[in-house]
Protein backbone atom coordinates (compact mmCIF):
# COMPACT_ATOMS: atom_id res chain seq x y z
CA UNK A 1 0.00 0.00 0.00
CA UNK A 2 1.45 3.41 -1.06
CA UNK A 3 0.07 6.66 1.77
CA UNK A 4 1.08 9.55 0.78
CA UNK A 5 1.42 12.27 3.50
CA UNK A 6 1.91 15.42 1.72
CA UNK A 7 6.15 16.21 2.52
CA UNK A 8 6.87 12.30 2.72
CA UNK A 9 5.23 9.13 1.25
CA UNK A 10 5.04 5.78 3.55
CA UNK A 11 5.12 2.23 1.80
CA UNK A 12 3.46 -0.71 3.35
CA UNK A 13 5.56 -3.59 2.00
CA UNK A 14 5.61 -7.08 2.59
CA UNK A 15 7.49 -10.08 1.16
CA UNK A 16 5.67 -12.06 -1.96
CA UNK A 17 2.84 -14.50 -0.55
CA UNK A 18 3.92 -13.89 2.62
CA UNK A 19 2.58 -10.90 4.45
CA UNK A 20 3.43 -11.67 8.06
CA UNK A 21 6.79 -10.16 7.48
CA UNK A 22 5.42 -6.66 6.37
CA UNK A 23 7.80 -3.49 6.86
CA UNK A 24 7.26 0.25 6.40
CA UNK A 25 9.47 1.95 3.85
CA UNK A 26 9.16 6.25 4.22
CA UNK A 27 10.41 8.25 1.36
CA UNK A 28 10.96 11.85 0.90
CA UNK A 29 8.04 13.54 -0.98
CA UNK A 30 5.86 11.46 -3.70
CA UNK A 31 6.88 8.53 -5.73
CA UNK A 32 5.06 6.58 -9.02
CA UNK A 33 4.45 3.59 -7.13
CA UNK A 34 1.43 2.43 -6.81
CA UNK A 35 -0.64 -0.52 -4.76
CA UNK A 36 -0.24 -3.70 -5.57
CA UNK A 37 2.99 -2.88 -7.53
CA UNK A 38 6.09 -5.03 -7.21
CA UNK A 39 8.91 -3.25 -6.99
CA UNK A 40 12.91 -4.33 -5.78
CA UNK A 41 14.41 -2.82 -2.84
CA UNK A 42 18.05 -2.88 -1.99
CA UNK A 43 18.69 -1.19 2.21
CA UNK A 44 21.66 1.30 2.31
CA UNK A 45 23.13 -0.13 6.25
CA UNK A 46 23.91 3.60 6.72
CA UNK A 47 20.05 4.93 5.93
CA UNK A 48 18.37 2.37 7.77
CA UNK A 49 16.55 1.63 10.71
CA UNK A 50 14.88 -1.29 12.22
CA UNK A 51 11.96 -1.86 15.12
CA UNK A 52 10.29 -4.46 16.38
CA UNK A 53 6.57 -4.25 15.97
CA UNK A 54 5.14 -5.02 19.48
CA UNK A 55 8.36 -3.54 21.44
CA UNK A 56 8.85 -1.20 19.02
CA UNK A 57 12.81 -1.06 20.25
CA UNK A 58 15.73 -1.75 17.62
CA UNK A 59 16.33 -4.88 16.44
CA UNK A 60 19.47 -4.44 14.81
CA UNK A 61 22.59 -2.63 15.35
CA UNK A 62 23.88 -1.63 12.03
CA UNK A 63 27.12 -0.16 12.75
CA UNK A 64 28.59 -3.38 13.71
CA UNK A 65 28.04 -4.70 10.45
Amino acid sequence: MVETLGSETLIYLSWINDESNEFIMRLQGRCSYRNGDRIYIKFDKEKIHLFNKETEKTVLNLDNL
